[in-house]
């Protein structure tokens, strides 16, 4: 705390405690109804620099005398830690929540592990898929080409793109085109996929291509 020991002998607990002096108050009872606790607070040290520490605390006896034998952890890093992958967190969920195209995540057999908010909002399927194989809904015709692309990805840890048909709940068949690739993920090989609708573009190219034969002829 950077306090000579002489000093700080003469000192109380409220004078490097951050927090009001009814809240220490409060955790002090509490320490002495329940013999032992944990809590966090925030100390100050001598330099005027402010840390979070965890403690754990016991009320036990000592030359006939209640004292509070308490041992302090410096946290400060790991709570900064903490808000730093708590923003990350918020942030990655506020994209999630509100891109249009599909966001999802494979295991390498191809079973999903995560869909982003819109895979529900597109497909009209959500968490019931997880765990279950992502070539599920393909059209049939279209499934073995797919999983080749899948399969040769996992392999060389390249990208994968590829068109396909898929067996919408309410839609019938409608194109998806999709591009993905293997990355680490906390040691864990995870395929990341993202998949838009394409099916309007489909019907305009087969539109327009009709368009040009008739034309042609």
């Amino acid at each position: 705390y950077g306090w000579p020991y002489e000093q700080i002998m003469h000192m109380k607990i409220q004078d490097i405690n951050m927090l009001p002096p009814e809240e220490v108050k409060a955790a002090m009872g509490k320490v002495r109804a329940q013999k032992k606790v944990c809590f966090e607070f925030r100390h100050r040290r001598a330099d005027g620099s402010v840390r979070d520490v965890e403690i754990f605390s016991s009320s036990i006896k000592a030359q006939g005398r209640d004292v509070l034998h308490t041992i302090v952890h410096d946290i400060t890093e790991r709570k900064r830690s903490e808000k730093l992958l708590s923003k990350s967190e918020e942030r990655y969920r506020l994209i999630t929540d509100n891109i249009t195209d599909i966001i999802l995540t494979t295991d390498t057999a191809g079973l999903y592990t995560f869909i982003s908010p819109s895979h529900k909002r597109v497909l009209e399927r959500g968490d019931e898929v997880l765990g279950r194989s992502i070539f599920e809904h393909i059209n049939p015709d279209d499934t073995p080409g797919v999983v080749a692309t899948f399969e040769k990805a996992v392999q060389s840890r390249g990208i994968m793109r590829t068109e396909y048909r898929y067996n919408h709940p309410s839609r019938g068949y409608i194109w998806l085109e999709s591009e993905g690739r293997l990355t680490d993920m906390q040691g864990t090989l995870t395929g990341v996929i993202v998949s838009r609708d394409i099916t309007a573009r489909k019907q305009a190219d087969a539109a327009f291509s009709e368009s040009e034969e008739r034309f042609r002829q």
